[in-house]
Order: C-alpha cells, then structure tokens, then sequence
C-alpha cells in the first residue's frame, strides 16, 4: 500500500502538470481575436452532464484520493455560471453496475413522482467509459462514510445490542 508522503508526491505533480497545461492541455484551445484582442475559450459539455458546458478546469483543485484504486478528482470551470463541477476519474473499477443502480433509481424516482410520492432523491451521476473505469459526479459538500463508520456502528450497538452477532449488533 502507497504511503501518504507518496499520494501527497503524486497530487503536487498532478497539479504541477496541470497548471503547465500538460494532459488536458489539448481538451480546451483558446484563439484570440485580432480584431478585438480577447480571448476566446473554446468550450466542451461535460460527459456526466450534458447541460454543464465547461472551458476550463482549476489545476490546483486536483486531487488524488488516499484509497487503494486512487481515484482522481478534477475541477471543471462552468461557462454560464463561472461555477465549478467536481469530477472523480476511476481507473480499475467497474462502474456498469453503478451507472444501472443509478439509472433504476432515476426510473423509481420518476415512477413515484408521477403517481404522487415525492422522495426528494437527488442520485448522482456515474458514466462507465471502458469496463475498468469511468466518471463519477462528485457530490458537494459529502463526506465519506468512513468518517462515520465508528460512530453509526457504535449507535447501533448502544440501541440494538446482541451479545451472539460478532460485531455485537442485533441484525
């Protein structure tokens, strides 16, 4: 398993590389206009969204996540609302069954909504683009379950205790 000195090594040269342009330096090319002198950015439309044109990305957002796959998050720049888009790239995982769920979830949603229940879902967005690998829509402001592993277990064991379940909850 990588060290975190050596994710973080990995993270400095990704944004070293992207703020020189290398890598993605191809996706978005800019032309100036002679006669008026700006700059014009050509634009893309992100995979995950069709609606979202983007014609930038911030280098220094760039990260690389500490999990075994690491998976890279990159920054996108929105060119109608000068927002940002967070994309995650994941690279040695099968993302198909990922994109399904999240399809019949959309489907169940809209099922629901057209019968009268609201669930107020807000599923995010996951595109498989080879079988190893893909893009995933990072959802704002969420943190990792991780984070919260100890504590929903510990819950669980105060409120539905069984001594015979090995990790001491009821099931």
């Amino acid at each position: 398993k990588q060290s975190e000195k050596d994710r973080k090594k990995k993270i400095a040269l990704l944004n070293k590389k992207l703020q020189e342009g290398q890598h993605l330096g191809k996706l978005f090319n800019s032309t100036k206009n002679e006669e008026t002198g700006v700059v014009e950015q050509e634009t893309i439309f992100l995979p995950l969204d069709a609606s979202a044109e983007v014609n930038g990305y911030d280098a220094t957002n760039a990260h690389i996540f500490g999990s075994s796959m690491q998976p890279m998050r990159l920054t996108f720049t929105r060119t109608e609302t000068n927002k940002s888009s967070n994309v995650i790239f994941k690279d040695g995982d099968d993302l198909r069954q990922d994109q399904l769920v999240i399809q019949l979830i959309n489907l169940m949603d809209s099922l629901l909504k057209k019968n009268g229940l609201d669930l107020k879902l807000t599923p995010y967005r996951v595109l498989a683009t080879i079988v190893s690998g893909g893009l995933v829509e990072c959802v704002p402001n969420s943190e990792p379950m991780a984070l919260h592993k100890k504590s929903v277990q510990r819950f669980r064991r105060d409120h539905n205790p069984s001594p015979r379940d090995p990790h001491g909850i009821k099931t």
